[in-house]
């Protein structure tokens, strides 16, 4: 201690500027710290998701599950393998011993689920493989609206907002939910269905083969050389009711002949309540790498131009144009507000 402060004394320039260095090097470090609520962690979990629309939780656990599980019990440093089976829908969850790598890991299960794909139903969805990342949990916000339905509020978000944010550096997705989703319905009548021998998978391949733009080659005129197509996606329910189907007998028919369509509200998986109202959840997934006050900043920015956007754009349109953008406007004062309020929590 003694030498420490004589050579202090004897030296004060040079202990002058090793102090300066600490201080320096202080701000610095504290200026390159993130705001955070959790510090950055790797949890050693993965998990396997399967869809099989229309099994049952039985048919589940044996034709996806298990198989499943018998593939992942193989790879190295695996702790536990647990399984969620249910109606259209398979989970496998696998911990690994603390201290592996979940990325390594993760490349391990896609190899071992592509060695039992071959074995799963025909119609499953492809497993997907996600890791259990704590540091990319997302921003939600909840968004209302006094003067618009659910229907027109999920729209307007869909169209106008949704699009700006998921182009913020930082912005891995942006999601909605609770809002109301219209949907072409189509009730068939199952005693001409029966009368005419028809089955449901024969009008789903009919209805799948008039809905598609198929190229059709091309025409050259001069020097120009032009791509044909041939358009036949449904553009109204008329499209659809005039398909005509072939049945078993070899006369045709339109489809509205036995079957009922029409346009309805899709039915809801989740509602959002916000403040005891009914809204829509948007939800804003972040990078596992990027902070979540950083984003917040940049999604209030990003609100922000589309304000000024809107009150540009209402001083070159009509009366209804103004109208239209005016809610838009009211919509993202209240985005900002639930942003500035999840920050302030």
């Amino acid at each position: 201690m003694g030498s420490l402060s004589k050579i202090s004394i004897l030296r004060p320039v040079t202990t002058v500027m090793i102090l300066l260095m600490v201080i320096l090097g202080g701000i610095l470090g504290y200026s390159g710290l993130s705001l955070a609520m959790m510090p950055t962690m790797d949890i050693p979990i993965a998990l396997v998701s399967t869809t099989y629309v229309g099994a049952g939780p039985n048919e589940i656990e044996t034709l996806i599950s298990k198989p499943i599980e018998e593939a992942l019990s193989s790879i190295s440093n695996v702790d536990t393998v647990t399984s969620i089976s249910s109606s259209n829908s398979s989970i496998v969850l696998t911990q690994f011993q603390d201290g592996t790598d979940i990325d390594m890991a993760a490349i391990d299960m896609r190899e071992k689920i592509d060695m039992v794909k071959g074995s799963l139903p025909e119609d499953a969805n492809e497993p997907m493989v996600l890791k259990m990342d704590i540091n990319a949990q997302p921003i939600y916000v909840g968004i209302t609206s006094d003067n618009l339905d659910l229907a027109q509020l999920n729209d307007l978000l869909d169209e106008n907002i949704v699009n700006r944010l998921e182009r913020i550096e930082g912005v891995s997705s942006v999601s909605l939910s609770g809002g109301d989703e219209n949907e072409i319905q189509i009730t068939l009548n199952p005693d001409k269905m029966d009368g005419y021998g028809l089955t449901a998978p024969q009008l789903a391949q009919a209805l799948s083969a008039e809905n598609l733009n198929l190229p059709s080659g091309s025409i050259s005129q001069g020097d120009s050389k032009l791509q044909v197509r041939t358009m036949g996606e449904f553009k109204s329910l008329d499209d659809i009711r005039n398909v005509m189907i072939t049945t078993g007998t070899g006369a045709v028919m339109p489809l509205s002949d036995i079957a009922e369509v029409e346009e309805v509200v899709k039915e809801r998986s989740s509602y959002t309540l916000v403040n005891g109202k009914q809204g829509i959840l948007m939800s804003i997934d972040k990078n596992s790498t990027a902070n979540v006050v950083e984003i917040s900043d940049l999604i209030t920015e990003t609100l922000n131009k589309i304000e000024k956007d809107m009150i540009i754009k209402n001083s070159e349109h009509s009366i209804n144009s103004i109208s239209e953008k005016k809610k838009i406007s009211d919509l993202v004062v209240e985005i900002k507000d639930s942003v500035i309020n999840l920050e302030m929590n």
